[in-house]
């Protein structure tokens, strides 16, 4: 669902706001400033309340948005259209962290939570092999509108799917204060004091919500790996400029009927290095040394640099499908393995705000890539030259990893690969050493707030 309404938006707005490059940029905005802002949001609450509940809520709010796009469609008003899909993906900003969060609280090891994660990729790129294809087929024959309605119905299947699911998902107990019982508290008591109480049971969410984000940046200058929250973010400026250059190549082609084909190849071919990419990496990688995981996110952006210079001098669009499939082969890669590291390293009790966190930095430089490369292309710069551009920042970004993991920084430290460490997101639930160790980083982390 969410890959017809990429497509689908992509092809709306070319429609509305025909061969502008800042117009495909405002649409991916649209989409990754609610991640950077409301991503952490969804972080805040995994740590606090129920996961699972959380989910089917957030499923259920988004399976109503397929009606205010059509009507944006039916207005003919880019800005309308901007104003739902801002909407939309901030539902989805909450509910990333939150699906991702509750992985873990549903395996049992770190050899499992290692499969679910490729799992999840390979589903992932299925659906947007599939999905891409499918989505440029249905805006051409049946109209853009068919594939929103398509989305709506994802989200009532995963609802469904979700109420299935059994068990509390809540790493936190929460000695919750009614309203009720707040407001019969207050009887026969001063004025003064009446107000004073209110003041500070409206401020508390406030209050700890900013507490946490402080116990986060603690916990991210202590805990020996916090660079990593960045790996997928220096990822992301590697392939957020993808939208813009992608539509461009597909729009070579004159034809409308044909433009919508080609995007939908385009983007079926990301679908299929995406899933290439985590079962290739997945024979090299073991969750017992973490240092192989963020070897293979370093080695991806050697290779997403080829899939950037294979586009940069192709003109057919097989060729820029194969290297499409390339470079997305090495974003994969990047994608679940840098989602794995934070999984393995990080205590349950701070994994929703670490992944909100990583997710909103990711979302941010994916925005700066996007409108950078609009701007070059409304100045009439040559895509081809735009797609060589993309090779040589991720080539600069490449060196700086490998530099950083061959001085054995983040992952690759000695302490953090001892055959005796036990990933702490699995099993903080069952393991008395693993919740000392999450005792002591809080002590340390709230020492430093």
């Amino acid at each position: 669902g969410d890959w017809f309404v990429h497509v689908a938006g992509l092809i709306a707005i070319e429609q509305l706001v025909p061969d502008s490059g800042t117009a495909i940029s405002i649409l991916v905005a649209t989409k990754m400033i609610p991640m950077i802002i409301f991503t952490y949001f969804g972080g805040a609450l995994a740590d606090n309340l129920d996961r699972r509940k959380l989910m089917i809520a957030l499923d259920a709010w988004n399976a109503t948005i397929a009606i205010f796009y059509i009507l944006a469609l039916q207005s003919q008003s880019p800005n309308f259209f901007y104003i739902v899909s801002f909407i939309r993906h901030t539902v989805v900003a909450i509910y990333e962290p939150i699906t991702r969060s509750i992985v873990p609280l549903l395996v049992g090891s770190d050899d499992d939570l290692k499969i679910a994660m490729t799992m999840n990729g390979i589903a992932w790129a299925i659906t947007l092999a599939v999905g891409g294809t499918v989505a440029g087929w249905t805006a051409a024959r049946l109209g853009v509108g068919a594939c929103y309605i398509v989305d709506s119905s994802t989200y009532v299947i995963s609802t469904v799917v979700m109420l299935m699911v059994t068990g509390k998902y809540c790493v936190r107990e929460i000695a919750a204060t009614s309203v009720t019982s707040f407001l019969s508290s207050l009887e026969e008591k001063p004025m003064k004091y009446k107000f004073q109480r209110c003041l500070s049971f409206i401020l508390s969410p406030v209050v700890s919500f900013a507490r946490m984000f402080m116990q986060l940046m603690g916990f991210l200058i202590v805990c020996k790996f916090g660079m990593l929250v960045f790996m997928k973010a220096t990822g992301q400026l590697t392939w957020g400029s993808a939208d813009v250059i992608n539509i461009h190549f597909a729009h070579m082609d004159k034809d409308e009927v044909t433009k919508s084909k080609h995007i939908g190849l385009m983007y079926s071919s990301v679908g299929i290095g995406c899933l290439l990419g985590p079962i290739f990496a997945n024979n090299f990688t073991d969750m017992e040394h973490p240092r192989s995981l963020q070897f293979a996110c370093v080695s991806a952006l050697g290779v997403i640099s080829f899939g950037w210079v294979g586009m940069s001098v192709s003109a057919r669009i097989e060729w820029l499908c194969f290297f499409n499939t390339v470079r997305a082969f090495g974003s994969a890669i990047i994608w679940i393995n840098s989602t794995l590291l934070l999984q393995k390293l990080t205590p349950s009790g701070m994994l929703g705000r670490i992944l909100s966190f990583d997710f909103a930095i990711a979302m941010l430089f994916d925005t700066i890539a996007s409108f950078v490369t609009g701007r070059y292309v409304d100045a009439d710069t040559p895509i081809h030259d735009v797609a060589f551009g993309a090779a040589v920042a991720t080539a600069t970004i490449w060196v700086f990893w490998s530099l950083y993991h061959s001085a054995r920084l983040g992952a690759a430290r000695k302490s953090f690969n001892a055959e005796n460490i036990v990933s702490p997101s699995v099993s903080c639930h069952s393991n008395d050493s693993i919740r000392k160790r999450e005792r002591d980083v809080e002590n340390v982390i709230n020492t430093a707030v």
